[in-house]
């Protein structure tokens, strides 16, 4: 069975997340990026299937899910 792939993304793509709140919380204001490892496709409430991706943060090593439209490709800046 070959490995599950998003309409975006695939495992192994390095994203950062999208801001999605305004704060002045440094915690929060700092732009997430990681590694997917894992997809899956869930529905809501509503019976729509989305797309879910599992990062890897590479600052603290935290894994957190992200809806994946909440994801933007992030490649890494050459040296």
């Amino acid at each position: 069975m070959s490995e599950l792939q998003g309409k975006i993304h695939k495992v192994g793509d390095r994203v950062r997340k999208k801001s999605t709140i305004a704060s002045t919380n440094a915690a929060y204001s700092s732009p997430i990026y990681g590694h997917i490892t894992q997809i899956e496709k869930k529905s809501n409430s509503a019976k729509r299937w989305h797309h879910y991706c599992t990062i890897k943060h590479e600052r603290t090593g935290k894994t957190s899910q992200h809806i994946e439209h909440q994801l933007v490709a992030a490649p890494l800046t050459p040296q």
